[in-house]
């Protein structure tokens, strides 16, 4: 779910790898411990994963932090 979410907010898996990999992996850590990935998937799956994940995804606080930063920033 990760990845979907990722590149939905268009946030670079590769550019946070490189550059803050500690919070990559909390990020991992905190989706794969999360009650809610049938929501999550079904809102991957209807394309209403950006305006639904605020409501129960535990990295909303990191990903809202990453989205205002541009060296994050998925390049087309």
């Amino acid at each position: 779910e990760l990845p979907c979410l990722l590149e939905a907010l268009r946030i670079s898996i590769r550019a946070l790898a490189e550059k803050d990999p500690l919070l990559l992996n909390d990020l991992r850590r905190n989706c794969a411990a999360c009650e809610h990935k049938r929501e999550c998937d079904d809102d991957i799956a209807a394309g209403t994963l950006v305006p639904s994940y605020q409501r129960y995804c535990l990295n909303v606080q990191a990903l809202d932090a990453l989205q205002h930063d541009d060296s994050y920033t998925a390049k087309p």
